[in-house]
C-alpha cells in the first residue's frame, strides 16, 4: 500500500460534508492508508469488520475487511493480529482512568 495521503485520490466529493465522510469510511474502491470509525455506527459488526475464509485455491486463507478494506493474510499472520489485538485490548481496559462504559 502506498503512503500517499487519502486526500490527493480522485473520485472524492467537491462537498465538504462528503468529503470528510468519504475520508472518515473511504468503502472498498479507495487507497487509503488509515480509516476511523464512523460518526453513527451502521450495521454494527458487519458494517465495520468481517472475516471469511477464502477458497483452498488462495495462498491467503483469511480475508479480513475493515471499513470496506480487504485484507488477505496467511493464518500464522492472522493468529499474530489477533494475539495483539486481544493483549491490546486486555491493556486498554486495565487503565484506571478508563470509565466502565468504555471497557471491553
Amino acid at each position: 500500500m502506498s503512503n500517499k495521503k487519502v486526500s490527493g485520490r480522485s473520485g472524492l466529493s467537491g462537498n465538504p460534508a462528503k468529503r470528510a465522510e468519504q475520508l472518515r469510511y473511504p468503502g472498498p474502491s479507495a487507497d487509503v492508508d488509515e480509516t476511523h470509525e464512523p460518526d453513527v455506527p451502521e450495521n454494527w459488526p458487519n458494517g465495520h469488520v468481517s472475516v471469511a475464509l477464502t477458497s483452498r485455491d488462495v495462498d491467503e486463507c483469511i480475508e479480513v475487511t475493515i471499513h470496506g478494506v480487504k485484507h488477505y493474510l496467511h493464518s500464522t499472520t492472522a493468529r499474530a493480529l489477533s494475539n495483539m489485538l486481544l493483549a491490546r485490548l486486555d491493556e486498554w481496559t486495565r487503565q484506571p482512568a478508563l470509565p466502565p462504559s468504555m471497557r471491553v
